[in-house]
This record gives structure tokens, sequence and C-alpha cells, in this order.
């Protein structure tokens, strides 16, 4: 066993001498097998090479003393993984490693940083603006302080596999990390059933509910709806049930949305459905939010809309984007008061598209209404339906809402709760419920996409 572990070494530190920073390696180079499945976090295969990065160099392999190590973290939901490493570096080694929250005063040379924390080397591998290393699993090295590349639950617990399975020497008490450049291996979208952007042309627009209610608020939730939205790629993001006191003020989505280049259509930051586009694609003309007028209804409680009118920087076209979320629940009054606000959105855009008239509308939103309802009916009438018309499709056959962390159920084409709308203007080409490891992670209602062409 000794000597097969010195030779999987030595094999490391050979193959190390021909990867560069932006290389992901050879199967048989590294040591490392399986595949590239998320599900399965112990099949760590490297699967395409990374793209190039800003500063390439040259990927430098080392071996250190385990025991001068400590292990940092900044995000509480990396804590976990932090006492994971921890305790298998008690096993292994029989060391016991410090675990410290990030800080300035506490850097020290030697680290195993978990996630994204302050810290230079972080920074160096984990950048938002630069997505070379975001949907990674892998180490970086900095000079005595190693990465675990991700930025998620599950990129995370693969490079903590990874590390232990193929870095490590038991015998000499010691680890075989980069010390300049980094052991990277992809992600992709297709490995995790998200569809792949195929025409940078069209845009990608989103539409999903995340959930904040009913549910223990959980930091691995927040840290897979990044990782999902990283991989998911879309130009807008049409979101419901971000309330303010949980997904804004708790775990910041509006600032991890905008270190991933992502304008919020506006400032309040108790929006429960935010539109969120891309800076460097949009301007936004105008946008608000709004209340459903239901006083017609005794007692009844508010549901709101968001609207954005944004303007595309390449081509100057414009589009009149929504979000909404109906109200749930199947008595007679709860279905009457989804048909007043079906009923009312038609007008608005009617209104809107008086003062654009070159803007056609693209709707989103969790409607509580399956296809078989009445305000369904209203809407589809008022609008095109993205799921009836003649774009590809997928996954049509799934409910949009299940349990978190477990996949969707097969409830029928009809029985689906999300729905995306449009107006003439728009050409759809792409709609598909993302059933994924990453997109029931955090929510019970899994993303729906339409990519489209403006005309």
């Amino acid at each position: 066993m000794k000597r097969i572990l010195s030779l999987v070494l030595a094999l490391l530190m050979i193959a190390a001498t021909f990867i560069s920073c932006g290389g992901t390696g050879d199967v048989s180079d590294t040591d490392v097998s399986g595949t590239n499945d998320v599900a399965n976090a112990d099949t760590d295969a490297p699967t395409e090479e990374t793209t190039t990065p800003p500063e390439p160099e040259q990927l430098v392999m080392a071996e250190y003393d385990i025991s001068k190590f400590k292990i940092i973290y900044n995000a509480l939901y990396n804590l976990d993984f932090a006492k994971e490493v921890q305790a298998k570096c008690k096993e292994i080694f029989d060391v016991s490693l410090t675990i410290s929250r990030d800080s300035s005063k506490n850097e020290s040379e030697f680290e195993l940083i978990i996630g994204e924390t302050t810290r230079e080397t972080s920074k160096k591998f984990i950048n938002y603006k630069n997505k070379d290393y975001m949907n990674h699993f892998g180490l970086g090295g900095n000079n005595g302080q190693v990465q675990f590349l991700g930025v998620d639950a599950q990129t995370i617990q693969k490079s903590i596999n990874f590390f232990f399975k193929s870095c490590v020497n038991v015998e000499k008490k010691t680890i075989s990390v980069p010390s300049k450049g980094v052991h990277a291996f992809a992600i992709t979208p297709d490995s995790v059933n998200i569809p792949v952007k195929d025409d940078p042309a069209q845009i990608r627009f989103v539409t999903n509910n995340i959930l904040q209610q009913y549910i223990k608020p959980s930091w691995n939730r927040q840290a897979d709806l990044i990782g999902g939205f990283l991989l998911m790629d879309a130009d807008i993001y049409a979101l419901q049930e971000c309330d303010g006191s949980y997904w804004h003020k708790t775990y910041k989505l509006n600032e991890e949305l905008e270190k991933m280049g992502y304008a919020v259509v506006t400032d309040n930051l108790n929006t429960v459905n935010p539109i969120f586009y891309k800076a460097d694609k949009f301007e936004l003309i105008e946008g608000g939010y709004k209340t459903y007028d239901v006083s017609s209804l005794k007692d009844a409680k508010d549901r709101w809309y968001s609207y954005a009118v944004l303007k595309e920087k390449a081509t100057g076209k414009q589009i009149l984007v929504m979000s909404t979320h109906f109200i749930a629940g199947a008595a007679d009054d709860l279905e009457a008061h989804r048909q007043i606000c079906a009923n009312e959105l038609p007008k608005f855009v009617a209104e809107m598209q008086k003062k654009y008239p070159n803007a056609p509308l693209i709707l989103g939103g969790d409607f509580n209404s399956n296809c078989e309802t009445e305000s369904y009916n209203i809407l589809s009438e008022a609008f095109l339906s993205a799921r009836e018309s003649n774009a590809t499709k997928k996954n049509m056959d799934y409910k949009t809402s299940c349990s978190v962390g477990k996949a969707p159920a097969r409830g029928g084409e009809g029985t689906a709760i999300d729905h995306i709308f449009y107006t003439k203007g728009i050409t759809p080409k792409h709609y598909e419920a993302i059933v994924s490891t990453y997109s029931y992670a955090y929510s019970d209602h899994v993303p729906v996409v339409l990519d489209f062409i403006l005309n």
C-alpha cells in the first residue's frame, strides 16, 4: 500500500509539470477516476479544459507538512465543510488543525481555504467577473495558501473529495498541492442537466420561485442558488418569494448577483418579485413595483408584480419584463383572487406598450394556476404562452414544484404552475423546466427557462 501511495504521488508530481494554470490535465495523469456528475460527489474526473485565465502561470506542485496548516472559512455554510476537513485530517493524519473564520488579523502562511473569503488567494481563483474557476472543483495554490475551489455546496464538496483522494501522503503526513497555479476540473451545464446557451444572439429568460417561507433557513440553499444561477447564466431573472428579511437582508441576494454582473430593477430590498438583468447587456429605462387591486374581495391579501423596460445595448431593442406571484390555495375566493390579477395584467401591459410601442412583453411567474384553470386561460388568451409555442421543449411532463432537495415528480404537461408568457416581437427558441441537481436544491420550485430572440 505504501508503494502504491508513493507511486500515485510521483505520478501527480510528474503530471503537474505538464498542466498549465488554465488546463485540467488528463484522467490518467491525475489518477482521478469516474464521471463529472455532481450527483455523485465521489466521481471527480476532469471533463474539459477551462478557459484561459487572465494571468496564466505554470502550475507548480509542492509537498507540505499538514500540521503547519489551519483551516479558513467565511460564509457560514462553509463552516460544516471546514469541520469535515478538520475531522478527516484528524482521522487520516492524527493531526488537529485549527478552524478560523476569515479575518485580516489572522492570516498566516499555510492555510486551507474553504470557499470564498477576503484572502487574496480567494480573489485570485474565485472571481465572479472572471468565471474561469467559478464552476470548477479542485485546488488553487498561492505560496502555501491552498484554495478549495467552488462557491456552492456541490463544487466545494467535490474539491474536498479530490483533495483527500489525490493529494495526501499518509505515511509522511504531508499533502501534495499547488504552491502556484490551479489544479481545476470543470463542472459544465450539460453535466448537471442545465441547458447550454448555444446562440449568443439569444436572450435567456428564467423565472423561478426561490421560496422563503415554511422552510428553515439554510446557508446551503443560498450557496446552491448562486451555483445554479452561475450555470444557468440567464440574461434576465424574474424571481418570486424573495422576502426582504430573508433572501435580501440575511443572504444578500442582490449583492451576490451584483458580483455576477446583474442589476436589480428597483432598489427596494423588500421586493418579493425582483427582476435581475445583466448590466452589461441591458439598460434600464423604467422599472417599478405594483400591488394588484383586489379591493372587490373581502379581506383579500395583497399580491404584487414587478416590471422593467429594458433596452438591449447592442441593438437598441426594447423589452418589457414582468415578474409576478399569484396567491395559492384551492378555495373559490382564492381562484377569484387569481382571476382578478390575471385580468389586471393585460390592462397594465396595454398601458405600457402605448408608452413603449416597440417593447414586446415577457412575463414570468408562479401563477399557482395549472393549464386547466380559468386564470391561466385568461392569460393565455391575452398573451402567447411559451408552454404552447413552437419552440423546442424539454421536461414538459414535470411539475414545477417539489420538495426542497428532492427531484420534482412527473405530473403531466398541464400540471405546472410556473409559466412564461410573451407578446409578438419575440421569437421563442427553447422552453424548459430545468430539472437539475442544482435547481431543486434551494427551492420547492424548479426554474423555467425561455431562450428567445427579439425581432
